[in-house]
């Protein structure tokens, strides 16, 4: 209850600051550059000499050969798993006719 007073307050307080605000507002900043002031931006953009090394090095510094490619290997069998979900096989083909009954959300 205490908290709930307080907010209550603390709105009619912020309220009130607002009110005063529209009848003086507050001054401009100038946030233009001065006469002679400038800044210094920096972006790290990689070259792409570096972006072809930065993959390996977020590793760890471990690289890994690649995996060996498909010529003169056998495929490993299916697991249980694979099988059940009969990838392999091509999908009943689409009933012929439809409905033209459409539901409107």
């Amino acid at each position: 209850l205490n908290t709930t007073l307080h907010d209550h307050f603390k709105g009619i307080l912020v309220e009130e600051k607002i009110e005063q605000e529209k009848d003086v507002p507050p001054e401009k900043l100038d946030l233009a550059f001065k006469q002679g002031e400038t800044i210094k931006v920096s972006i790290n953009i990689p070259r792409k000499a570096n972006r072809a090394k930065s993959p390996a090095t977020k590793g760890g510094g471990l690289s890994l050969p690649p995996p060996p490619g498909p010529t003169g290997s056998i495929p490993a069998p299916p697991s249980p798993a694979m099988a059940r979900l009969n990838i392999g096989a091509k999908p009943p083909p689409a009933p012929t006719g439809g409905s033209t009954k459409w539901i409107q959300f």
